[in-house]
């Protein structure tokens, strides 16, 4: 739903989403792959297991192609919450929270 209501206001050029795993994602280079991610949503479950150096590609992503992208990353509620206290530079570039139960 994210998606497709992205896509409907123009943030995002189509409702695809892109779904990986944190543990996964840890063993890729998201830099290398962002040709294939543009305009795309990128939902990333189990975030709090993200790795530095995957933190911090996701940043540099973020920052590059803010406008071209969706980043949204998906976990428990407390393992979000740990994360996201530690990696204060994650939290600053992440725009909106939605928390569900």
């Amino acid at each position: 739903l994210i998606a497709k209501a992205l896509n409907r206001i123009g943030r995002l050029d189509s409702h695809r989403i892109a779904r990986i795993n944190a543990v996964n994602l840890n063993n890729l280079n998201i830099e290398n792959e962002i040709d294939n991610l543009l305009g795309a949503c990128v939902l990333i479950e189990d975030a709090s297991l993200m790795s530095m150096k995957t933190i911090n590609s996701i940043i540099k992503v973020i920052d590059a192609y803010h406008d071209k992208l969706a980043i949204v990353i998906t976990d428990k509620e407390s393992n979000m919450s740990k994360m996201l206290f530690k990696e204060e530079v994650l939290k600053n570039q992440l725009k909106h929270f939605i928390f569900c139960e």
